[in-house]
């Protein structure tokens, strides 16, 4: 009962944190802005999310266990921290490191997309996810970012742009681990109906082809 309040606290501070950190973004206060994320992040996290190339995914996932802050509110309340560090950063002319802030809040989200069961109050995860990739290149991300968003992708039936993320991993990061996902991958997709194939923009004889592709990769590889 002692950690449940806790963490209830926690996600109520952060929500109020997060609301000073809207309005002052509003009011283009940038500055007053990072130095309340920066603050957030000291006491949330035990981090300085203004030093956003100091640390990795790892740290912030490490730093969120520590804090028993894995529940999915919680998590979705960083990643948004981060969301409006990533603008702040953007309207200062700091483009590597709003960059980082971006790939760090995408990177929470697809987990939480990812899992069996995020809850009903991520029911809007697709959108901030999509806020997030129309700042973002996909295919300038981490290879294992883009993994998790090729995941993410398929699990939400946008099959076209899972396949094109899986090509791309295949050129640049190929493995025999992800050529048995992407030969899974089509053949799930094999057996999904048309009605699916065609709401994801991969019609089934698209599906036979890119099978045909892939497995044309595996051979020359």
């Amino acid at each position: 009962m002692f950690q449940k309040d806790y963490i209830m606290r926690l996600v109520q501070q952060l929500s109020q944190a997060l609301t000073r950190i809207l309005f002052q973004k509003d009011s283009k206060q940038y500055q007053q802005a990072l130095e309340e994320i920066q603050k957030s992040g000291q006491l949330f996290l035990g981090l300085d999310l203004n030093a956003i190339g100091a640390f990795s995914y790892e740290d912030l996932h490490d730093a969120l266990r520590i804090r028993n802050a894995q529940d999915a509110e919680h998590v979705s309340l960083v990643a948004e921290l981060l969301r409006h560090q990533g603008d702040c950063f953007a309207f200062e002319g700091q483009p590597e490191a709003a960059h980082q802030s971006y790939a760090l809040a995408l990177t929470l989200y697809l987990d939480l997309g990812t899992a069996a069961n995020p809850g009903p109050q991520l029911a809007d995860l697709p959108a901030r996810i999509d806020l997030l990739l129309y700042s973002l290149d996909p295919l300038a991300l981490d290879a294992a970012v883009r993994l998790k968003l090729f995941r993410y992708f398929d699990a939400a039936g946008r099959y076209a742009e899972a396949e094109d993320l899986l090509f791309h991993l295949a050129d640049e990061q190929p493995s025999p681990a992800l050529y048995d996902e992407g030969l899974a991958f089509f053949d799930r997709l094999l057996h999904t109906s048309y009605r699916h194939l065609k709401a994801g923009n991969l019609p089934y004889e698209e599906v036979k082809e890119g099978l045909a592709a892939f497995r044309e990769k595996i051979r020359e590889a």
